[in-house]
């Protein structure tokens, strides 16, 4: 359980604020409820998917170690990133368009990006399934978040604020890995 715990925990911090947070909060509004979500959990279902399967391919070819030193300093590079970024490219201020529309920026929001990468890594030493559920379950959790409480978190508490947060998330488990890799 662990691992569902680290990839929820992890993929909720750093989802909150990213990209495709804010494309559910600028294409999302005024939609059916049902459909929006269910749309919305399917893609990020695939996307953790593909994520963890990546991952499980480089446990199998890449040592254990050298995935661990990698994984550590990709995090803190992730920190770093998550800490220095702007927002400037994020925001999609057209019309809200069908639901297709939708869940492709939603999805191409996200490939290639820190979380998935997050999830992918997480998944080289932790059991893909529950790795899986976590990193799809935190992420659907922050989505949730920005749908239900977009406005008022766009309003109330400062995009940057967000955005250490996340920072700080990656560069605990960077850290951690290290630690434990090297120990």
């Amino acid at each position: 359980m662990e691992a569902v715990a680290t990839a929820l925990g992890l993929v909720f911090l750093a989802e909150l604020g990213d990209k495709t947070q804010l494309v559910v909060l600028t294409m999302g509004a005024g939609r059916r409820l049902a459909p929006t979500l269910a749309g919305l959990f399917g893609t990020i279902a695939l996307l953790q998917a593909l994520a963890v399967g990546v991952g499980r391919l480089l446990a199998t070819v890449v040592p254990d170690t050298v995935l661990g030193v990698a994984s550590g300093l990709l995090f803190i590079g992730f920190a770093g990133w998550t800490w220095l970024a702007t927002d400037d490219d994020d925001h999609d201020d057209g019309p809200p368009g069908s639901m297709a529309a939708f869940l492709l920026a939603f999805l191409v929001a996200e490939l290639g990006d820190k979380s998935s990468i997050a999830t992918a890594l997480l998944a080289t030493t932790n059991d893909a399934l529950l790795t899986w559920v976590g990193a799809t379950l935190g992420f659907f959790g922050a989505t949730l978040v920005s749908l239900a409480a977009g406005s008022w978190l766009r309003t109330r508490v400062r995009p940057a604020t967000l955005q250490r947060l996340g920072a700080a998330a990656f560069l605990l488990v960077g850290i951690v890995t290290l630690v434990t890799t090297l120990a």
